[in-house]
């Protein structure tokens, strides 16, 4: 309880500070053209996921298989959803009638990317009621892409600071995953592993891509 507190505070007060201070420098559009897309991004979050990891924290007994299975189905399926949006974004862009959203929409898409590769490992930290070492991790990472996301907004780089803070918060955050875990995924896909868990995962899907449309209407 006091690690999740902790984490849940912490991330709350530095992302409201940050956010503050971007808002001082940048202007209200750079803001707007973010949240056009937001959406999107959401959505695809919500697909690579495929509720594949809320399978392996309510099942039991998980081996490498089902860890493996799950993780390269996540960077299967990012890898799809990424270079979806990349050859749609000038449809976006033009929907829009907002030049610059096709460049940023491929640079910020790549969040998408990089979050596939910690599925797995996050979700042990979890399944281990380790939220000591999530803490450790996901609060560092925030501050360090909102140093980031600050600088590049005072040196005048305007809405690519807004881009660059998640996409450096998920790097670091996906670099440190990968340090404190000690599982590596084996080339091994189990189908009958991803039919388990797929059939548990897809209804979250669902449900999490309705919530997120609603959201955002």
């Amino acid at each position: 309880m006091i690690w999740t507190f902790s984490q849940q505070f912490g991330s709350q007060l530095i992302s409201f500070i940050v956010g503050i201070i971007l808002a001082r420098l940048l202007l209200p559009s750079d803001f707007g053209v973010i949240a056009m897309f937001g959406v999107v991004v959401a959505i695809a979050g919500a697909l690579v996921e495929g509720g594949m990891t809320s399978s392996l924290v309510r099942t039991n007994e998980v081996d490498d298989k089902d860890l493996s299975t799950v993780f390269w189905f996540n960077i299967a399926v990012a890898f799809g959803v990424y270079w979806i949006i990349f050859f749609t974004a000038p449809l976006i862009s033009r929907f829009y009638e907002v030049e610059i959203l096709t460049p940023v929409i491929r640079v910020y898409s790549i969040i998408i990317f990089i979050n596939a590769f910690v599925g797995v490992q996050s979700t042990r930290f979890v399944k281990n009621m380790d939220f000591k070492t999530l803490f450790k991790i996901r609060l560092p990472s925030l501050i360090i892409g909102g140093v980031v996301g600050v600088w590049m907004a005072w040196k005048g780089f305007g809405i690519w600071a807004l881009v660059f803070y998640p996409i450096v918060q998920s790097t670091i955050s996906t670099i440190q995953f990968w340090l404190y875990s000690k599982w590596r995924p084996s080339f091994l896909f189990d189908k009958e592993k991803y039919k388990f868990h797929f059939n548990y995962g897809y209804k979250l899907t669902l449900s999490d891509v309705l919530n997120t449309i609603f959201k955002n209407i």
